[in-house]
């Protein structure tokens, strides 16, 4: 218990640091946490603004790509093909009626998806940018709806690919063309370390009455304020900032942006994972199944207060130019 309440203790520091959102340098606290996804031993240290509230990390290590390695990470590991299938009738559940559909759509979400589709209009001839794309699941399956013009860039993939239609570039903004009419960034702004200047270069790529949707991580959540340096979401070293509501918003004003809208989709596994992270296990362990299921309905009805109340884990951030 002891060790646990160090590592998220202020530390002693000759001044405050300065907080690479705001820019505010009065009465910020530093705060430490460990590498936890796949226990490397690490710890890092992070800036907590006591202006807009946002968790930045100080000092990012000079090889990131460790922290991403190829046969455990998420975001680019390869889906076996029962899953292909499950994730097939999982996306055609928001277009179609079939029987069955809303309760897939229920008990399977994809809110990558939703919010996508939703925010292009339904429309199909809409020109889709995701970036921080992964593998490009969210493409695929916005291909399965029936949209043609998709793009993804991902500094993660090695070299530059095009898969049924479908272009992944490999790189990050700087290296895009064109304009787009939805541009999102499903978790991955919290992978950078200035969002001003991601947001920015988007906001040079959209279409006149073009949107950017951004979900990231709260830190304005009860999850954190329940599990703090063991909530799940803090993965440093690879999320450089955790946003609060407040904090997105001086982005997007910076980026010359304007929130249209803010909602919550967190899940449960804000609480089971973080529940594996306090016990000192890996998400990936034989355990998992076990904190999965435990108090199952419990930590649904919990997830669904939070999102209610505006203090999920994960939110939804609608933006058009300004």
């Amino acid at each position: 218990m002891e060790d646990s309440k160090k590592s998220i203790e202020t530390l002693n520091t000759a001044s405050s640091p300065i907080c690479p959102i705001c820019g505010n340098e009065e009465d910020n606290k530093v705060m430490r946490f460990e590498e936890k996804m796949f226990r490397m031993g690490e710890e890092f240290d992070y800036v907590d603004c006591k202006c807009c509230s946002a968790i930045s990390i100080i000092h990012p290590p000079a090889n990131l790509s460790r922290y991403y390695p190829k046969s455990g990470y998420y975001s680019i590991l390869k889906k076996s093909g029962l899953r292909q299938i499950l994730m097939h009738l999982r996306d055609l559940a928001y277009v179609t009626g079939y029987p069955g559909a809303s309760l897939i759509r229920k008990y399977l979400p994809n809110s990558a998806l939703e919010t996508t589709w939703l925010a292009a209009g339904r429309n199909r001839n809409s020109r889709i940018l995701d970036v921080g794309c992964g593998d490009g699941a969210l493409l695929k399956s916005l291909a399965r709806l029936g949209m043609k013009d998709l793009v993804g860039v991902e500094p993660l993939i090695e070299q530059d690919q095009n898969i049924g239609g479908i272009r992944l570039i490999s790189g990050d903004l700087s290296g895009i063309k064109g304009q787009f009419d939805v541009i999102t960034f499903h978790h991955s702004l919290e992978h950078v370390q200035h969002p001003q200047t991601v947001l920015s270069q988007a906001r040079e790529l959209l279409a006149p009455a073009g949107r950017i949707v951004v979900r990231i991580p709260s830190r304005d959540s009860l999850a954190y304020l329940t599990y703090r340096e063991n909530w799940f979401q803090i993965d440093a070293p690879r999320h450089m900032c955790l946003h609060s509501h407040r904090s997105i918003g001086v982005v997007a004003d910076q980026a010359r942006l304007k929130i249209t809208h803010i909602d919550c989709d967190s899940r449960p596994m804000q609480f089971w994972a973080s529940d594996m992270y306090r016990a000192g296990l890996l998400l990936d362990s034989l355990e998992q199944k076990t904190f999965r299921r435990r108090h199952r309905r419990f930590y649904r009805d919990l997830a669904k207060f939070a999102n209610r109340n505006g203090v999920g884990d994960q939110i939804i951030v609608q933006l058009v130019a300004a």
